[in-house]
């Protein structure tokens, strides 16, 4: 178990590399990782990835192959982009910016969250974009002007769709 408090920031934009190697493993985020805006944060490792407190800047968020599971749910994060994603447990993601997911996504249960108020606060347009067999893919446009914006093939057990709520 790994537990990050404080602040990682590049002073450009690049890439930060979080690897939970130990499958029955967690690595607890509690403060600030700052990749910038134009920078990726790519996720690791057979572990759990769990966001307890703090904030994600990112432009990018991504998986490099298959993770165990990530929970980047904190209300304060601001990322514009849902790369590359396999994981075999859940992953959820909220943001304050736009989301746009036009890469492979696949896990059990997908939850994501942008409180941006654009008709476009999540768009989705991936050939591949879902859970597995059974799994819940929640999407949800949290600001009164947020909307979706769905295109591609979308596969879930079940879809849960809200825009334009607080």
């Amino acid at each position: 178990t790994v537990s990050a408090a404080g602040t990682l920031q590049l002073t450009s934009p690049g890439m930060i590399t979080l690897a939970t190697t130990n499958a029955a493993g967690t690595s607890t985020l509690s403060g600030t990782i700052d990749a910038l805006a134009g920078g990726t944060l790519l996720l690791s490792g057979n572990g759990a990835i769990s966001q307890t407190a703090g904030q994600i800047i990112a432009g990018t968020v991504a998986t490099s192959g298959t993770i165990g599971s990530a929970n980047l749910a904190q209300p304060a994060n601001a990322v514009t982009t849902l790369g590359a994603i396999a994981a075999k447990g859940d992953v959820s993601l909220t943001t304050t910016q736009p989301l746009a997911a036009a890469s492979t996504v696949s896990a059990a249960n997908l939850t994501l969250s942008s409180s941006a108020a654009t008709p476009n606060a999540i768009a989705v347009s991936s050939a591949d974009f879902g859970t597995a067999t059974g799994g819940t893919l929640a999407l949800t446009a949290s600001n009164p002007g947020g909307g979706l914006s769905l295109a591609g093939t979308i596969t879930a057990g079940q879809l849960d769709l809200t825009a334009g709520t607080s």
